[in-house]
């Protein structure tokens, strides 16, 4: 090959590499990185589709329990509710045959809602302690 060929074969090398690296930098890397971007996008997008579709399927339970929280809600006046929480206490104690000798309602607010924890003293035998928790609703 002549030098002059071969000057010109180097030239025309080089101009076409940096055209290569150029439009590697400019379309290709950006195109793959807005494909891989979008991919993602579409796969959180079909995941939330996915939670929603399962939540209108469950719209109707979710709203019956929630219509049914609210009306066994306790009054929002502490007084008012701790004396429905004593009276549940007592009377569940009753039913079970568990004498209680003493109980005390606590009161332990949070930001939106207000707990009534309920100290209790009493007697009775383990199985009547069963039932009174039975009766309170507590899985055994």
């Amino acid at each position: 090959m002549k030098i002059k060929n071969r000057q010109q074969f180097l030239t025309l090398a080089t101009i076409v590499l940096v055209a290569l690296f150029a439009a590697d930098r400019m379309v290709l890397s950006p195109l793959i990185r807005a494909w891989k971007e979008r991919s993602s996008r579409i796969a959180e997008l079909t995941k939330a589709v996915s939670k929603g579709a399962l939540l209108l399927d469950r719209e109707r339970t979710i709203k019956s329990r929630w219509a049914e929280m609210r009306t066994n809600a306790l009054p929002s006046n502490t007084a008012l509710a701790q004396d429905a929480v004593m009276k549940s206490v007592f009377r569940w104690s009753q039913e079970s045959g568990f004498g209680l000798t003493s109980a005390k309602p606590q009161p332990r607010p949070a930001e939106d809602y207000t707990t009534i924890e309920c100290r209790a003293d009493g007697k009775g035998s383990i199985e009547e302690y069963r039932r009174l928790l039975a009766q309170a609703g507590v899985q055994q």
